[in-house]
């Protein structure tokens, strides 16, 4: 047993019978699936071992998980463990936050985004002798591509002089390891599988007589329910929401609706768990409730399925639904739509309750017709996103013709393989002959932000150095961080409890205006305000003016590290030469314009104009009849005349089309860009 090492930890997991048998098979085999079931110990456990064993060179080991939270999570209770401060033996690697050393960490969680930038630099991952892929099943985008580039990257070191093989480790709870065995086992040969047991202990599982039309209704009124059924018996409850929007609603009601029940506040404790809660505030949702009487209630998007272990939650409440990437590369629209998880999916939520003894009770709020209905597993998301991002970094790995690459068990459809590459040839990121560009993106490539971003920030650093404005670049990094954060999808304004949504947006509207140049360049004004704030008042200042200081934190950090890429690969004549864009911004001499002509810049292939004097717009470089509105929370909602042409961020399909995240586009700058810019339906 290795010094400082939890001695309780030996034995007390179910991986641990497997230990052996895990080593062995790794050894001798150059790629090895685990299938775990929830609560085995395999991702805490296994990368240890791996590292620990004698003689074999299984280390250093990345392990890669699908989200930040998980990274960094699973980082810290395995530091914790071995009894070493986190970011030396044990660290972890998410996008803006480096929390390791690069000679002394063992053992790096990541991100498979991260370890996919760091492959630009090391395609062979010669820094570790085993690359983990946790959590394969859920099919993300960047797990795809990661699991392609490593079975390339342990192909090339087994044809090299590489002393020592690249060994692949595939992991996961609910997953049909035979579906993927040829496709490893015809280049890297035979594929080890090791069943790891689990310790799951007894889960009812109890499902309604009638689907629930409204579920977020339903799982309020089931979690209130739960709590007066269970009585004086102890145990929390775990719901699972689609969104941080109805997360913060579900947080904001619960307590009113307890109160008109006639149960008092401090019987109920009440924490939301997203992916972009800073780490203090998903601490809460990993800990217990501070009072050891009160029952915490723990709403939830699917990041608690998998990886993270949620202590003393008895009750798992399922809604039967999760917010998912759909991708239309017709319409190119992006969209997260609500729609019903996989059965495994299902499996893992009530898994939940079954890894801490004496076991639970999982209430589906739908019936189990609805259940047999579901799809077996999660369709993988290349499948369904748009694609750009991914061949983005496939062409940064230096693979030339990445849309024949070999996939898994599904490619992406033909259709959103040659939007992607329009896109990207649009932006000036690949040439006619679909190679990527030695200028534009190269230097699009070096900037982990979607490309999009990349082409808007490489513009606004050639205007800022040509016309010697440097406040144009600010301003736009600043735009270019929030969109990194997820700023406008995982809610950088907020509506506190008792303020009336409209009266908050009234209140943005005001505070941060003028609004005539749009969202994105609004909320780069908040986070330039927010920065002015001496840290001791920051977050009174975010209570101040209902805006998520967790937000701004993560934009602030991703700033700096999007100013520490362009000081080490300045913006060079090459870049600006290949960027028309900047000369044709020396008409414009205000720096509020220039910096919204460089966003515009980026999302030219997003443009709307107006159709009608109220505000119905209509996508530009599509041949679609589509009427779109501005999304209600826009601080360009409420003025008259609406802006004639606009560009967007994001749509928002609900009962309607909405345009998010605009920026006001002048109508001569559309002049500038026609003569260089196909329609990107090819008309």
């Amino acid at each position: 047993m290795t010094a400082g090492v939890d001695p309780n930890l030996d034995g007390a997991l179910p991986a641990w019978h497997a230990r052996h048998q895990v080593l062995h098979t790794v050894q001798s085999h150059t790629v090895t699936f685990v299938v775990g079931a929830t609560g085995s110990g395999k991702t805490t456990q296994i990368p240890r071992w791996l590292d620990e064993a004698d003689g074999e060179h299984l280390g250093p080991v990345a392990v890669a998980q699908p989200r930040r939270l998980a990274a960094i999570s699973v980082a810290q209770r395995v530091s914790q463990e071995v009894g070493c401060r986190l970011g030396t033996r044990i660290g972890y690697a998410v996008r803006f936050d480096d929390c390791s050393h690069p000679t002394q960490t063992r053992v790096r969680y990541a991100t498979s985004g991260w370890l996919l930038r760091e492959a630009v630099a090391d395609p062979l991952f010669t820094r570790y002798q085993t690359l983990v892929i946790d959590e394969v099943h859920e099919r993300l985008v960047q797990t795809d591509v990661l699991i392609a580039v490593a079975r390339r990257a342990a192909q090339q070191r087994r044809r090299t002089s590489c002393k020592r093989p690249l060994r692949l480790v595939l992991m996961s709870a609910t997953w049909d390891a035979d579906r993927w065995r040829a496709h490893f086992e015809t280049v890297l040969g035979a594929v080890g599988v090791v069943h790891v047991p689990g310790r799951l202990y007894p889960v009812d599982v109890l499902y309604t007589r009638w689907p629930q039309g409204d579920y977020l209704d339903a799982a309020l009124n089931m979690a209130l329910q739960v709590h007066e059924d269970a009585g004086d018996e102890r145990g929390d409850i775990l719901v699972f929401l689609t969104g941080q929007e109805e997360i913060e609603t579900a947080v904001r009601l619960l307590p009113e609706r307890a109160r008109r029940r006639g149960l008092p506040p401090s019987v109920l404790y009440t924490v939301p768990l997203y992916a972009s809660l800073p780490n203090a505030r998903q601490a809460e949702a990993l800990q217990r409730a501070p009072d050891a009487l009160a029952r915490k209630i723990i709403f939830s998007t699917n990041v608690a399925e998998t990886s993270l272990t949620i202590p003393n939650v008895r009750y798992v409440v399922d809604t039967g639904v999760s917010k998912q990437r759909q991708y239309s590369p017709r319409t190119g629209a992006d969209v997260l739509t609500v729609r019903r998880i996989s059965r495994a999916q299902a499996d893992q939520r009530a898994g939940r309750v079954g890894r801490e003894p004496p076991g639970g009770v999982c209430i589906r709020l739908y019936p189990e017709a609805e259940f047999l209905k579901m799809d077996a597993y999660p369709q993988p998301e290349i499948c369904r996103c748009d694609l750009a991002g991914a061949l983005l970094d496939l062409y940064a790995l230096g693979i030339e013709q990445p849309w024949r690459l070999e996939w898994l068990d599904a490619s992406p459809p033909p259709a959103s393989i040659e939007r992607a590459l329009v896109q990207l040839h649009q932006l000036g990121a690949v040439d006619d002959a679909l190679a990527r560009t030695p200028t534009v993106g190269v230097a699009m490539s070096r900037l982990p932000v979607a490309p999009a971003d990349a082409r808007m920030v490489l513009v606004a650093a050639a205007v800022a150095e040509r016309q010697r404005k440097p406040a144009v670049l600010t301003g736009v990094l600043r735009v270019a961080a929030l969109l990194a954060v997820d700023a406008l999808s995982s809610g950088l304004f907020t509506v506190p409890p008792g303020v009336r949504r409209e009266d908050a947006w009234t209140h943005w509207r005001g505070r941060f205006g003028p609004v005539g140049d749009g969202d994105l360049l609004c909320m780069a004004r908040v986070l330039e305000a927010y920065e002015e704030q001496p840290a001791a008042q920051r977050q009174a200042w975010c209570r101040e003016h209902y805006v998520q200081a967790r937000v701004l934190e993560a934009a602030e950090q991703a700033c700096v590290q999007l100013e520490a890429v362009l000081q080490r690969y300045p913006v060079d004549a090459g870049v600006c030469a290949a960027l028309p864009a900047t000369a044709a911004a020396d008409a414009i001499a205000d720096v509020g314009a220039l910096a919204r002509y460089c966003v515009c810049c980026g999302y030219f292939q997003h443009v709307a104009c107006r159709l009608t004097p109220d505000g119905s717009y209509r996508r530009l470089l599509l041949s679609d009849d589509q009427h779109l509105r501005v999304h209600p929370s826009s601080v360009m909602r409420s003025v008259r005349p609406p802006p004639e042409c606009v560009v967007y961020h994001s749509l928002v399909l609900t009962r309607r089309a909405y345009l998010r995240g605009i920026t006001v586009c002048d109508a001569e700058w559309l002049k500038w860009w026609e003569a260089s810019i196909p329609p990107l339906n090819g008309g």
